[in-house]
Protein backbone atom coordinates (compact mmCIF):
# COMPACT_ATOMS: atom_id res chain seq x y z
CA UNK A 1 0.00 0.00 0.00
CA UNK A 2 1.24 3.54 -1.16
CA UNK A 3 1.70 5.70 2.62
CA UNK A 4 -0.99 8.04 1.61
CA UNK A 5 -1.02 11.03 3.84
CA UNK A 6 -3.56 12.01 7.05
CA UNK A 7 -4.38 15.31 5.00
CA UNK A 8 -5.98 13.08 2.74
CA UNK A 9 -8.16 10.89 4.91
CA UNK A 10 -9.05 13.45 7.74
CA UNK A 11 -12.14 15.40 8.27
CA UNK A 12 -12.18 19.06 8.64
CA UNK A 13 -15.25 19.41 10.20
CA UNK A 14 -14.32 19.64 13.61
CA UNK A 15 -16.47 19.40 17.09
CA UNK A 16 -14.57 20.88 19.90
CA UNK A 17 -14.97 22.55 22.88
CA UNK A 18 -12.58 25.35 25.21
CA UNK A 19 -11.14 23.98 28.70
CA UNK A 20 -13.56 25.68 30.32
CA UNK A 21 -16.96 24.21 29.07
CA UNK A 22 -18.61 22.31 31.40
CA UNK A 23 -18.98 18.31 31.32
CA UNK A 24 -22.83 18.72 30.64
CA UNK A 25 -22.05 21.22 27.71
CA UNK A 26 -19.19 18.25 26.24
CA UNK A 27 -21.93 15.53 26.95
CA UNK A 28 -24.22 17.19 25.26
CA UNK A 29 -22.16 17.79 21.82
CA UNK A 30 -21.55 13.82 22.24
CA UNK A 31 -24.48 12.53 21.95
CA UNK A 32 -25.50 15.37 19.33
CA UNK A 33 -22.99 14.54 17.57
CA UNK A 34 -22.58 10.54 18.08
CA UNK A 35 -19.17 11.08 18.33
CA UNK A 36 -17.18 8.97 21.00
CA UNK A 37 -14.81 12.34 22.29
CA UNK A 38 -13.14 15.95 20.72
CA UNK A 39 -10.18 17.88 21.09
CA UNK A 40 -10.33 20.48 23.48
CA UNK A 41 -8.65 24.09 22.34
CA UNK A 42 -7.48 27.14 24.25
CA UNK A 43 -8.55 30.42 22.99
CA UNK A 44 -5.87 30.09 20.10
CA UNK A 45 -7.23 26.99 18.86
CA UNK A 46 -3.98 25.22 19.90
CA UNK A 47 -4.91 21.74 21.25
CA UNK A 48 -4.42 21.32 25.24
CA UNK A 49 -6.06 17.50 25.39
CA UNK A 50 -9.06 15.55 24.18
CA UNK A 51 -11.80 14.45 26.54
CA UNK A 52 -14.15 11.46 25.81
CA UNK A 53 -17.32 9.61 27.12
CA UNK A 54 -15.02 8.15 29.31
CA UNK A 55 -13.31 10.99 30.71
CA UNK A 56 -17.34 12.08 31.38
CA UNK A 57 -18.26 9.25 32.75
CA UNK A 58 -15.47 9.81 35.69
CA UNK A 59 -16.71 13.53 36.49
CA UNK A 60 -18.82 12.15 39.44
CA UNK A 61 -22.10 13.69 38.11
CA UNK A 62 -22.24 16.87 39.21
CA UNK A 63 -23.36 19.17 36.43
CA UNK A 64 -21.84 21.78 35.67
CA UNK A 65 -19.34 21.58 38.51
CA UNK A 66 -16.27 20.32 36.73
CA UNK A 67 -15.05 21.58 33.62
CA UNK A 68 -13.55 19.68 30.45
CA UNK A 69 -10.08 21.23 30.84
CA UNK A 70 -10.16 19.41 34.43
CA UNK A 71 -11.20 15.61 32.92
CA UNK A 72 -10.16 16.00 29.53
CA UNK A 73 -7.10 13.64 28.69
CA UNK A 74 -3.25 15.73 28.18
CA UNK A 75 -1.19 16.30 26.41
CA UNK A 76 -3.02 15.85 23.58
CA UNK A 77 -1.68 12.90 21.04
CA UNK A 78 -1.42 14.88 17.73
CA UNK A 79 -0.90 14.41 13.99
CA UNK A 80 -0.19 16.79 11.29
CA UNK A 81 -1.60 16.61 7.67
CA UNK A 82 1.76 15.68 6.32
CA UNK A 83 2.30 12.48 8.89
CA UNK A 84 1.44 8.90 7.09
CA UNK A 85 -1.36 6.79 7.46
CA UNK A 86 0.63 3.99 8.77
CA UNK A 87 2.79 6.49 11.29
CA UNK A 88 -0.84 7.55 12.52
CA UNK A 89 -1.90 4.24 13.20
CA UNK A 90 1.14 3.26 15.12
CA UNK A 91 0.33 6.47 16.98
CA UNK A 92 -3.12 5.16 18.26
CA UNK A 93 -1.99 1.60 19.17
CA UNK A 94 0.77 3.12 20.92
CA UNK A 95 -1.16 5.83 22.81
CA UNK A 96 -4.43 3.55 23.01
CA UNK A 97 -6.52 6.41 21.24
CA UNK A 98 -9.10 6.17 18.91
CA UNK A 99 -8.58 9.58 17.57
CA UNK A 100 -5.80 12.25 16.82
CA UNK A 101 -6.31 16.23 16.57
CA UNK A 102 -4.39 17.23 13.20
CA UNK A 103 -2.56 20.53 14.02
CA UNK A 104 -0.71 22.63 11.26
CA UNK A 105 2.64 24.20 11.75
CA UNK A 106 1.52 26.29 14.57
CA UNK A 107 -0.04 23.82 16.28
CA UNK A 108 -3.67 24.73 15.58
CA UNK A 109 -6.38 22.49 15.39
CA UNK A 110 -7.04 21.94 10.95
CA UNK A 111 -8.91 18.61 11.50
CA UNK A 112 -9.37 15.01 13.29
CA UNK A 113 -8.77 11.35 12.27
CA UNK A 114 -10.23 9.04 14.03
CA UNK A 115 -9.88 4.97 13.83
CA UNK A 116 -12.38 4.13 11.60
CA UNK A 117 -10.81 6.81 8.88
CA UNK A 118 -7.43 4.95 8.71
CA UNK A 119 -9.86 1.80 8.34
CA UNK A 120 -11.44 2.56 5.10
CA UNK A 121 -8.13 3.66 3.58
CA UNK A 122 -7.98 -0.63 3.20
CA UNK A 123 -9.92 -2.25 0.74
CA UNK A 124 -13.08 -4.85 2.50
CA UNK A 125 -11.92 -8.40 1.78
CA UNK A 126 -12.88 -10.22 -1.29
CA UNK A 127 -15.99 -13.30 -0.75
CA UNK A 128 -13.03 -15.49 -2.00
CA UNK A 129 -10.41 -14.18 0.32
CA UNK A 130 -12.43 -14.45 3.29
CA UNK A 131 -13.88 -17.88 2.39
CA UNK A 132 -9.68 -18.98 1.77
CA UNK A 133 -8.83 -17.23 4.84
CA UNK A 134 -11.62 -19.22 6.69
CA UNK A 135 -11.00 -22.66 5.64
CA UNK A 136 -7.18 -22.27 5.55
CA UNK A 137 -4.92 -22.54 8.87
CA UNK A 138 -2.18 -20.44 9.88
CA UNK A 139 0.41 -22.88 8.97
CA UNK A 140 -1.15 -23.19 5.14
CA UNK A 141 -0.27 -19.36 5.25
CA UNK A 142 2.96 -19.32 5.87
CA UNK A 143 3.54 -22.28 3.31
CA UNK A 144 4.24 -25.62 5.54
CA UNK A 145 1.10 -27.54 3.72
CA UNK A 146 -0.67 -28.61 6.65
CA UNK A 147 -4.39 -29.21 6.54
CA UNK A 148 -6.62 -27.31 8.72
CA UNK A 149 -7.85 -28.76 12.04
CA UNK A 150 -11.65 -29.64 11.68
Amino acid sequence: MKHRKIGNVMSDDVVRVGHGASCEEVGALLERHRIGGLPVVDEDDKVVGVITGTDLAGAGGVEGAVSAGQRMSRPAVTVRPQDTIVDAARSMARHRVERLPVVDEEDRLIGIVTRRDLLRVFPAPTTRSARISSTRCWCDRCGCGRSPSR
